[in-house]
């Protein structure tokens, strides 16, 4: 780890007009290849569908996290964090560290584990390598314009909440709200940072059993 310059270093600069070009192009090419929505009425669809919104995910996780990934696979990601349902699933497959794999698996149980720990239960609690995740969901967003860089920003904001890292989460907030006012999710971290919740880990840590339920709005 090291110091950041600046505030607003700590995300990452706009990407070039031709690598954004580039990522634009492989993310409608993703949508006109798996389809626009998650939901077409067949399980088994939907199911295969989700295969792929995970692979789009994991691929360059795998190959390297962190790494500089190509234009193509930020706009891969794009596509699919831009469909709620698909966003949802990435998040809990994020959450639960990958035990998930199906479109019923992504409930509102990882959401709920992120907020909040049942008396007796252990907290969820983030991996060594969440940090290298929202970035990756940093640059899909700088890769990106509108709606599509407002969900990749509003997904890193709420998982950047919940590695603790506030003022990443603040920031990335405020690109999301600044690219698309309308996705959802950017409310839910604006309620979370400004009223001071801490993740159901850290609380879970700091008094043993407790929690700190909060209202919260729908992101969906």
């Amino acid at each position: 780890m090291s110091v950041a310059p600046t505030r607003d270093a700590l995300l990452p600069a706009p990407a070039t007009p031709a690598a954004r070009r580039e990522a634009e192009a492989a993310r409608l090419a993703w949508i006109a290849e798996h389809g626009p929505t998650a939901h077409t009425g067949n399980p088994v669809a939907d199911e295969a569908r989700a295969a792929h919104a995970l692979d789009a995910w994991t691929t360059p996780i795998v190959t390297g996290r962190d790494a500089d990934h190509d234009p193509a696979a930020l706009g891969r990601i794009a596509a699919v964090v831009s469909d709620l349902t698909w966003r949802d699933l990435l998040i809990a497959f994020v959450v639960t560290r990958g035990d998930v794999d199906t479109l019923s698996a992504a409930t509102e149980g990882a959401f709920d584990g992120m907020l909040t720990t049942p008396e007796g239960a252990e907290p969820l609690r983030p991996s060594a390598v969440l940090p290298d995740e929202v970035s990756l969901l940093l640059r899909t967003g700088a890769h990106a314009s509108g709606a599509p860089a407002a969900h990749a920003y509003a997904t890193a904001a709420f998982l950047a909440w919940w590695s603790g890292e506030g003022a990443t989460a603040d920031l990335a907030a405020e690109a999301a709200a600044e690219a698309d006012p309308t996705v959802s999710l950017t409310n839910l971290v604006r309620v979370l940072l400004d009223g001071r919740h801490a993740p159901a880990w850290v609380v879970g840590e700091a008094v043993a059993g407790a929690t700190t339920p909060c209202p919260l709005p729908a992101w969906r």
